[in-house]
């Protein structure tokens, strides 16, 4: 679906002090009345994270991402996103039940140190749902080279078709001129039984709270299938550029319905 981070980025200290406590803890989702979004004050002893319900009998916790949570974050993303997205089923990234794809967990492994990743749990501290997020800057660099010096030929072909396409996409050239940063939604997956319930909106809600607190203009998401492309216009963003992977040079041809990949963005 989205870009997977390949450029570790070095965090300045005081940054990552001043954004540790970012996720609120005084706020709360209701999705009790359909179709509704009610916030509401939490104690302030209440536990670091979102309760959402929509129904008596459904309940989950948006939390952020710690160090300590990576293991099994990743071995969820294992399980229901590299093994499941087309793109990867196209170039066969993850064959067996315990295949894995290093390079691609390191990208995780990366993203979730700079602190605005998220998982969505259930009553009993489950994980039913992942968002990945990293900031992207105007002027970043490296990051072309280091998806074409991935020693994985598999993740390196998929790299190379995010890579076409943030080139392509000309993003900066979409957002306004005074924007030098942008959070970039590089991986999401939900767990197939809590599908059509809510958890990626309520995911992809918070994670604008989060780009707006750490001032990006902008929030990017990198969509490889067709089923990506319409939750991403579901949840308002809009494309910016579409591409049929045949008109990709050297690009992996996923199954149908997924023709073409999109980039979407969502002005903040």
């Amino acid at each position: 679906m989205v870009l997977l981070r390949v450029c570790k980025r070095v965090v300045n200290y005081e940054f990552t002090r001043k954004i540790s406590n970012i996720i609120p803890h005084k706020e709360a989702f209701d999705f009790r009345k359909k179709n509704h979004i009610q916030r509401q004050e939490l104690n302030q002893k209440e536990h670091s994270w979102r309760h959402l319900s929509m129904n008596k009998d459904t309940t989950f916790h948006i939390r952020k991402i710690e160090a300590k949570d990576k293991e099994r974050v990743i071995e969820f993303l294992r399980k229901y996103f590299m093994r499941d997205e087309p793109i990867s089923q196209a170039v066969k990234l993850i064959n067996g039940p315990d295949d894995r794809c290093v390079e691609a967990e390191q990208s995780v492994s990366s993203a979730i140190d700079e602190g605005f990743s998220l998982s969505a749990v259930d009553e009993n501290e489950e994980l039913v749902g992942v968002v990945i997020n990293a900031t992207m800057h105007r002027n970043d660099t490296g990051c072309k080279e280091a998806a074409e010096n991935c020693a994985n030929p598999k993740f390196r072909r998929i790299l190379a078709v995010l890579m076409y396409m943030r080139e392509k996409s000309q993003l900066w050239e979409k957002v306004p001129s005074s924007c030098n940063m942008v959070m970039d939604l590089t991986m999401a997956s939900v767990h197939p039984n809590w599908r059509k319930r809510r958890v990626m909106e309520a995911l992809a809600k918070e994670s604008e709270c989060i780009a707006k607190k750490v001032h990006a203009c902008a929030i990017r998401m990198d969509a490889t299938s067709f089923y990506s492309g319409r939750a991403a216009e579901r949840l308002g963003y809009k494309s910016i550029y579409a591409i049929k992977y045949a008109d990709i040079p050297d690009a992996p041809l996923p199954k149908l319905p997924h023709i073409e990949a999109r980039v979407y963005i969502k002005l903040l």
